[in-house]
Formats: structure tokens, C-alpha cells, sequence
């Protein structure tokens, strides 16, 4: 539809005043840490406990760090969250190398060499490896990512005189409810979006063909709040001011004089 044309180049525009004309380019650029950023459910297997963990990923620190904040859903006995971790992830010394510290609740003691982690690209993998006081390898987490899902396996093994012995086999996958690409990457709509845009898609075409004034303007309406959630996953989930200005925009434009002038070019279809 014609409105919906209208109505998406209006986002766009508003959506290209989000970033301030003056921001500086991105520090650090990785598109593999990329499809990492967003909000994720891990599930799966640590240490021969089935558990669920919240975990949300996000560029800080000048685009130059990647932090990972996981909670666990499980609760211990005063009501806190069973396991929480703080995970950095950035560039390390060599071309194409990661480097990781893991801080988490299961004791202190992390800002020391063991806590760091490091990898080398190998296609759609980060293979961390974790040294002990020894410089022996300790303990291994291998992210790898799943382009046909958009999904995350982390492959987690205990090393014990060389021997890789299985501790963690969990998959991050997307919430339900957000199906939004991730940062910097287009965003898709996800199927209850494209099952709405059809029904608004016909429910305008029957009320064009009816000329039903009323349904249109309803049907307005619905456009405008679609339009809005799909802006809002291209960003990520979040909410500002030119949202709220866009529709005040647009709510302007369908004035009644306006809708008048066009609902009357309707009627002489």
C-alpha cells in the first residue's frame, strides 16, 4: 500500500537522526562478535544440571569491548541468581586472535591470568582456551555460532592432563519474542509481523474497494503501531524520542482536513 510506503520512509528518515553526526567510527569491528550482541536464553547441560540463563550481549567502551551479562534463572538459597557472570570480550595482541576475562559468582579472585581466555578465528568458531598457573590449559569454551538459526552453541570442557572432560553443552537461541536481526545487520520482521502486515495488507484493500472511510482510518492506526515496532526491533529494542516524534508526525498529516482531501479523491474512484 501506498500509506505503508509512506509511512516506512518515515521511519527510516527518523531512524538516520539516531546516530549523531559527529559519532565517531566504530573502535573495534568484528562481524562474527556482531551477530553475538542482543538478548539471548542459554540452555542446556553445566555440569550435569539442566539450567536456563538470561544473557545479554552489547558493544561498550567506545565500540571497542563486547560485555556479556549472564544471569541464571535458578535461584540459590537466599533468592539470588544461582550464577551471574560479567564477560569482556575484545581484540587480542595478533591479527584475527580474541582475548576474554570471565568474571563470575562462583568466587572471587578473577583479575588474574587464569581469568583471561584467548582464541584464534576458525571460521564461525571462538575456541577460548583458559591457562592455569602452569600455562597449562585448564579449561576450554567454544562459542560457535549457527548462521542457519542465528543461533549460539558454547561447548565448555574441563582439561585435566590434556584430556578434554565435557562440564557445559548449552545453545543461545533469540527470546520468542524478538526475532530482530543484530546490531548493525537489517532486521527481519518475525512471523507474527509478516501474518499482520497481510491482514493489513487486505484488510486496506477491502476497505478501499468499500470505500469504508472509517475502517481506513483505523487501519491507519494499526500501520502506524506496526510501523513503530518494526522501527524499534531495527533498533534494537529500544525506545526514544523520534518514535514518539514520527507519530506525532504522521498523526499531524492524517489531520482531518487532510484525511478529507483524501478520502474524497477515494470517493471518486
Amino acid at each position: 500500500m501506498k500509506l505503508r510506503l509512506i509511512l516506512a520512509i518515515l521511519a527510516v528518515v527518523v531512524c538516520s537522526f539516531m546516530r549523531p553526526a559527529s559519532a565517531a567510527p566504530p573502535g573495534y569491528a568484528d562481524p562474527l562478535l556482531d551477530r553475538l550482541i542482543g538478548t539471548w536464553v542459554l540452555q542446556g547441560q553445566i555440569a550435569g544440571k539442566d539450567t536456563t540463563h538470561d544473557v545479554v550481549a552489547e558493544w561498550v567502551l567506545g565500540h571497542e569491548y563486547v560485555r556479556l551479562h549472564e544471569v541464571a534463572r535458578e535461584k540459590d538459597e537466599k533468592g539470588n541468581a544461582a550464577y551471574e557472570a560479567i564477560v569482556f570480550i575484545g581484540s587480542g595482541r595478533r591479527p584475527h586472535e580474541y582475548a576474554c576475562l570471565w568474571l563470575d559468582s562462583t568466587g572471587g579472585g578473577g583479575l588474574v591470568p587464569e581469568g583471561f581466555g584467548h582464541a584464534m578465528h576458525v571460521a564461525e568458531e571462538i575456541p577460548f582456551v583458559f591457562l592455569d598457573s602452569n600455562d597449562r590449559i585448564s579449561f576450554k569454551n567454544t562459542f560457535v555460532y549457527d548462521r542457519s538459526t542465528n543461533s549460539w552453541a558454547w561447548v565448555m570442557d574441563n582439561v585435566v592432563d590434556g584430556k578434554a572432560i565435557p562440564f557445559g553443552r548449552v545453545k543461545l537461541t533469540r527470546p520468542r519474542d524478538q526475532n530482530s536481526s543484530v546490531t548493525g545487520q537489517s532486521a527481519k520482521p518475525n512471523g507474527a509481523l509478516e501474518t499482520e502486515i497481510r491482514r493489513l495488507d487486505h484488510a486496506e484493500a477491502e476497505a478501499l474497494l468499500h470505500k469504508d472511510v472509517a475502517a481506513l482510518e483505523q487501519l491507519w492506526a494499526e500501520d502506524l503501531l506496526l510501523i513503530i515496532r518494526v522501527t524499534e526491533l531495527r533498533m534494537g529494542g529500544r525506545k526514544s524520542w523520534p518514535l514518539f516524534a514520527m507519530a506525532l508526525l504522521i498523526t499531524l498529516l492524517s489531520s482531518e482536513r487532510l484525511r478529507r482531501s483524501y478520502f474524497t479523491g477515494i470517493q471518486s474512484l
